[in-house]
């Protein structure tokens, strides 16, 4: 659904997600403790010259869904809805109304964090905006 343009390199072009309401995708693999999200950032229009990036606008307290609990051996389709899944974080200071971000996207990512070493190995195919 994104465009090959709206991250960097590129003219960080945004994608309108707002005329779909899930994101479908499926998944699979294993981890041995941390978490796992789907980050959908909020971003300026523009790449950075020197850091070949986009510019957070929301110190990045991004709208994110936790989806570790759907990781399994074998593949699994996950729905989530845009505007009911995500969320931003508790500690965000700068609060944006999740339309904006739909708006204005550039790129969806799975991240994984664990402050205890743990490892992830995942793998995700058929991902769609519905």
């Amino acid at each position: 659904t994104l465009g090959s343009q709206s991250g960097c390199p590129g003219d960080a072009a945004p994608v309108n997600l707002t005329k779909y309401s899930t994101l479908t995708f499926k998944i699979k693999g294993s981890l041995s403790g941390g978490r796992l999200t789907i980050i959908i950032p909020y971003t300026a229009n523009r790449c950075d010259e020197i850091s070949n990036d986009t510019k957070t606008l929301t110190n990045w307290a991004d709208y994110e869904t936790a989806v570790q609990a759907k990781l399994s051996k074998d593949w699994t389709m996950v729905k989530l809805y845009l505007r009911k899944d995500f969320k931003q974080p508790r500690w965000a200071k700068k609060m944006v109304p999740v339309e904006d971000v739909l708006r204005n996207a550039h790129v969806i990512n799975w991240h994984f964090s664990s402050p205890d070493g743990d490892t992830v190995d995942i793998a995700v195919t058929d991902v769609e905006c519905n």
